[in-house]
């Protein structure tokens, strides 16, 4: 290897969960441990597994070989209740263009509903400025803007995941 400076990044599967700097020089041996930073909240519930790949959501086994438009797709919106449905019945994505909405049904035990909760929908990807919109009753959240920062990836969806986080 030659000597410098080397990011070293460390993945769960496709997500990335640590990343540090490594010197290498010249005529020595350089070891360096590098540790998850990813953060463990409590979770209420969750679609799925924030890993960075989709395959176990609705449609994710075929995205990779089938255009979302292909017949032996499965449709892309539905409805997915909590407790009840599995991460199959929950799409791996939504286009504006095919699909529609993907409701979640859910509840919340008195306890929860009184404490402060987070609802983070997690975008692995998107394309065109894609991004999730939430609505809890008549309560409408804001536009989060589209997810900057994420790698070049092979094909053009919005893949998300969405999991309640209580404190």
């Amino acid at each position: 290897m030659k000597p410098g400076t080397y990011t070293v990044r460390l993945y769960r599967n496709e997500f990335p969960i640590a990343s540090d700097t490594v010197t290498i020089t010249s005529g020595s041996n350089t070891v360096k441990n590098i540790t998850s930073t990813e953060p463990t909240p409590l979770v209420v519930w969750r679609i799925g597994s924030f890993d960075g790949q989709p395959f176990e959501l609705k449609n994710g086994d075929k995205i990779e070989r089938m255009h979302p438009e292909d017949v032996r797709m499965g449709t892309w919106g539905g409805n997915y209740t909590v407790g009840k449905s599995s991460a199959k019945d929950f799409p791996m994505a939504l286009f504006s263009k095919i699909g529609g909405a993907a409701t979640v049904v859910f509840e919340l035990t008195k306890g929860q509903a009184g404490a402060e909760t987070t609802l983070r929908v997690g975008t692995t990807l998107s394309f065109k400025g894609g991004r999730p919109s939430v609505k809890v009753g008549s309560w409408t959240g804001k536009d989060p803007g589209a997810p900057v920062g994420f790698p070049p990836f092979f094909f053009p969806l919005l893949v998300w995941l969405v999991w309640l986080i209580g404190k």
